[in-house]
């Protein structure tokens, strides 16, 4: 749980991806299609069950690579109960997968 917008809203978030990646740039594309791929059924979940989430992508140095991280943020934990009831052991993704190229765990 994070507090954001000073204390007036708590965030809650969960870790969906943390991987580490190539940070070349002839390798965005790979990272940019894996990342839609990965989220497609988030997306879509969010929009048939009318939850409030939004997704969060942030980037960490650790050694000597670069790792991404994306966060799925809720700010009511009705909505994140749904998600965790959904989706409670997908995730959180370690590596990527080829065919299709997608992050799984």
């Amino acid at each position: 749980m994070y507090t954001d917008f000073g204390n007036f809203i708590i965030v809650h978030k969960e870790l969906l991806v943390e991987t580490y990646i190539n940070d070349s740039a002839d390798y965005d594309f790979i990272v940019d299609e894996a990342t839609q791929n990965t989220l497609a059924p988030y997306f879509e979940f969010k929009d048939t069950n009318n939850v409030d989430v939004s997704y969060e992508k942030s980037y960490d140095k650790s050694g000597y690579g670069l790792i991404l991280k994306i966060h799925a943020v809720f700010i009511n934990e009705d909505d994140l109960a749904v998600f965790r009831l959904r989706f409670g052991g997908d995730y959180p993704m370690t590596k990527y997968q080829e065919k299709p190229l997608r992050f799984v765990a």
